[in-house]
């Protein structure tokens, strides 16, 4: 399975090469920890930022005529096998595309060069758990109410607050 961009707009159009926009796939081996079976490897559009690229996994650049296999130096022999599957299942479906392939230093390419941005990578943040609260709603002055309640117990909890359904 292969996770891309878009959705159901770009899924039925017919793309010219003219207008074709330039996507990076990244090929990688997961974690041990993560994975079912012995070798499971993931295919997953990432956006083409210099940042993105590591020597450790495979990468694919589609350019629309031309695709490259850009393989890192760390790379294992499983990314490399799986990013050939599909780059001949993305060459089946457009006949005349050409496939290349870069081992490491892909940024010396004047091919391909141009196409990476020189952003940064953006580092995903966690944000911080408060804990579970507890809330009163009420309609007792005529406006729906919804404060907070400071101490947690069941000594906190009125039956009169519960409503059955009708």
């Amino acid at each position: 399975m292969t996770v891309m961009k878009g959705g159901c707009d770009t899924g039925f159009r017919r793309v010219l090469p003219e207008a074709y926009t330039a996507r990076l796939f990244h090929v990688k081996k997961l974690e041990k920890s993560k994975r079912k079976t012995n070798k499971k490897i993931s295919v997953t559009q990432v956006s083409l930022k210099k940042a993105n690229y590591s020597e450790d996994d495979v990468f694919i650049l589609d350019l629309g005529n031309s695709i490259y296999q850009i393989n890192g130096t760390n790379s294992t022999h499983d990314e490399k096998y799986a990013a050939a599957q599909e780059i001949n299942k993305l060459l089946g479906s457009r006949g005349k595309a050409k496939k290349n392939i870069i081992d490491g230093a892909p940024f010396e390419d004047p091919d391909i060069a141009g196409h990476f941005r020189d952003s940064e990578k953006k580092e995903k943040t966690v944000p911080e758990w408060g804990g579970n609260k507890l809330f009163v709603i009420s309609d007792n002055d005529g406006s729906l109410d919804m404060d907070p309640v400071e101490v947690v117990s069941t000594d906190s909890l009125d039956s009169n607050n519960v409503h059955p359904g009708q």
